[in-house]
């Protein structure tokens, strides 16, 4: 089986004049389409192969500027042609702004929103900005080409934007591990029980030492869905998170949403949960433990509440079930622990 060719075309005076070529537009360009095969070749068949997609510039036709790219040796030839089919199928769906196929060709090829993002943002980047050029790509033939326009230009980042977003996870943790070598990474033990790799750029670590097992944070960032580990590949944002709302704590479901303060003791490695208007706490090695030290203090704190009447409770006890009031139904609950209402014992006066 012959090797595919991809053909190159630019054309406008903003790039070619007296059979000359902008140097750093025609290298941009050069450059970005190997990194979109790169992504292509990657999603496809994974990163050890990446390599035997190493592109050469094999001949310039004449013509405004005509280029052909061919591969490198190796024995692939048919999966070479695969991720030429599809890089020109991503650029004929943009030429003519056809988002149904678009999406098609990325979710159907690439499997993964993450690879969408980059292949687009890597197109978005060579897509001409204004009128007064063109490129053309297209395989094997130069007779039928995909053109790229400055009127494609907003649908490019239309279309990188949903991918972005479709890619684009959060999760509140606390930084357990740091890796301070290239690839600069950390690890998240997250409030879903996940531990979570995320890649940090050097000039992040002095942040992620400062938040290194003393607060949860919560971290945003581009993961790769269909990875066999989960790991964040791109990171967005990192913060302090420093509460979180609840709409049910264990089995008892909330009227509306209550804040519970989020903390972590780093010398018993306990995540600590705690709302001192309600005056329930809960500890524990792991968030799922301490959410249930959480609940059982929230339950408690009604079965206390239902052993006595108002009047019996001190004035600060009558201040928080005023409170749990707006997030639960204690009459509700009533029949559930039956409770027996207990009454103050009789003071004897001397």
């Amino acid at each position: 089986m012959e090797r595919p060719k991809i053909w190159i075309h630019l054309d406008g005076r903003k790039v070619v004049k007296d059979h000359k070529v902008d140097a750093y537009t025609f290298g941009k360009l050069l450059i970005q389409i190997q990194k979109q095969i790169n992504i292509i070749a990657e999603a496809q068949y994974g990163k050890t192969i990446k390599p035997k997609f190493k592109l050469f510039l094999a001949e310039i036709q004449e013509g405004s500027v005509d280029a052909v790219l061919e591969f490198a040796g190796g024995t692939l030839p048919e999966f070479q042609h695969r991720v030429v089919e599809t890089h020109y199928q991503v650029y004929d769906a943009i030429q003519k702004e056809d988002e149904k196929t678009l999406d098609e060709t990325i979710i159907g090829s690439l499997k993964d929103p993450l690879y969408g993002y980059r292949l687009l943002a890597s197109i978005e980047d060579i897509t001409p900005s204004s009128e007064d050029y063109l490129i053309g790509l297209s395989k094997d033939s130069p007779e039928k080409r995909a053109v790229l326009k400055s009127k494609q230009r907003d649908f490019v980042k239309k279309m990188k934007t949903k991918y972005q977003q479709q890619a684009t996870v959060e999760f509140i943790g606390i930084i357990t591990d740091l890796h301070g070598k290239d690839p600069r990474y950390f690890i998240i033990d997250t409030t879903t029980g996940e531990r979570i790799k995320v890649y940090i750029r050097p000039e992040l670590e002095p942040q992620i030492k400062e938040y290194y097992k003393a607060v949860p944070v919560k971290v945003t960032g581009l993961m790769a869905k269909k990875a066999k580990s989960r790991e964040i590949r791109e990171l967005k944002g990192l913060s302090k998170q420093e509460e979180v709302p609840l709409d049910r704590i264990g089995k008892f479901r909330l009227k509306q949403p209550v804040l519970v303060e989020l903390g972590y003791d780093m010398e018993d490695n306990l995540w600590i949960l705690r709302n001192e208007q309600l005056a329930i706490e809960g500890y524990g090695k792991t968030y799922q433990e301490a959410m249930k030290d959480l609940e059982d203090s929230l339950e408690g704190l009604i079965i206390g509440f239902l052993a006595f009447k108002d009047e019996d409770l001190a004035e600060s006890a009558r201040k928080i079930k005023k409170e749990l009031s707006k997030y639960l139904n204690l009459n509700d609950l009533s029949h559930k622990y039956k409770p027996v209402v207990i009454k103050p014992l009789p003071v004897k006066e001397e």
